[in-house]
């Protein structure tokens, strides 16, 4: 089987920090799937997208918002990194990273045709955040 462990150059489409087009996750239109990672680990995540689909002026002043707003994906994972999260993250993470890819490669979508592309490559991600 062959492997696809670096995402960047023609395979940076695979990468979190890959900004194409605006996606939906939740109902919220996102940069990349790092600001979406880094916005729902926060806490404060489910009052920030209720008081978004409310229209309440409250969720500037909330850590998912920073990360929502962030100009890049490394800012995103920094403020990320710094957010007060779910008390049951580490239980979690995994299948909210699932979710999040789902919704990046939706199916029709050109990034699910482009990883359908792949074929039945290992795909391995390798980078120095030791994440």
């Amino acid at each position: 089987m062959s492997q696809i462990t670096s995402f960047l150059g023609e395979h940076f489409f695979l990468s979190n920090f890959y900004h194409y087009k605006p996606f939906v996750h939740d109902s919220c239109l996102w940069r990349t799937s790092e600001h979406t990672f880094q916005a729902i680990k926060c806490s404060d995540y489910t009052n920030w997208l209720d008081a978004c689909e409310e229209g309440y002026d409250s969720h500037e002043a909330m850590e998912a918002n920073s990360i929502w707003k962030a100009a890049t994906p490394q800012e995103a994972r920094d403020l990320g990194q710094q957010c007060k999260m779910h008390d049951d993250w580490e239980q979690i993470k995994e299948r909210v990273m699932f979710d999040i890819l789902w919704s990046k490669f939706f199916p029709g979508s050109e990034l699910s045709k482009r990883l359908a592309a792949t074929g039945g490559a290992e795909l391995i991600e390798s980078n120095d955040f030791g994440d």
